[in-house]
């Protein structure tokens, strides 16, 4: 017997189909053909803004298209 499935779901956010931390990284590094040096400090910075807006996000605090902006605003900002 052959079971068959209408659908079949992947959860396609966690490691290692999608590595976020390494596309930060070169997004960051891409900057660099703009003039703008890359810092690991740079890096940590954002990483830690990015994970706070999305804690937020999950929270109900923001919405998703907050926290799309607001994580470059504070950034930026900062």
């Amino acid at each position: 017997m052959t079971d068959r499935y209408d659908w079949l779901l992947f959860d396609a956010e966690i490691m290692p189909l999608f590595d976020f931390h390494r596309c930060e990284g070169q997004a960051l590094l891409l900057a660099g053909d703009i003039g703008l040096p890359f810092l690991r400090a740079i890096l940590i910075f954002y990483r830690e803004i990015n994970i706070q807006c999305w804690q937020d996000y999950e929270r109900h605090i923001i919405t998703k298209d907050e926290l799309r902006l607001k994580r470059f605003l504070l950034f930026r900002s900062g």
